[in-house]
């Protein structure tokens, strides 16, 4: 296992854009498990994803799981998670409201 991010809450206030703060988590390593969260978006339109996932050396942002994650994304433009280049994870039961985009990328929904 990676890194663990369980039981966390975010907000968007405050979050600036500056050097590219566009979600609330970032993974760029391998084996991440981000589950159990909540994140509120709060009208803040910098963020783009609520989770996003970059291959910023190859072979590095693959085998990610996201699961059990409530997002309130409040942009219907933004994504639960957005996996880039040929970063890749697995999503199951993670809940948005209002509805609206999941997932995109190389993203693997299982139930």
């Amino acid at each position: 296992m990676g890194t663990l991010v369980e039981n966390c809450i975010f907000y968007g206030e405050g979050i600036s854009g500056a050097n590219y703060a566009d979600s609330f988590i970032d993974v760029k390593g391998n084996g991440a498990i981000i589950r159990n969260n909540t994140a509120y978006q709060n009208g803040n339109s910098i963020i783009v994803d609520a989770f996003q996932l970059h291959e910023i050396v190859p072979g590095w942002g693959i085998d990610n799981e996201f699961s059990n994650n409530t997002l309130y994304l409040t942009e219907p433009s933004a994504y639960v998670i957005g996996a880039y280049n040929n970063a890749s994870a697995t999503a199951y039961q993670n809940t948005r409201s209002p509805a609206g985009n999941m997932y995109r990328g190389n993203v693997t929904v299982t139930y």
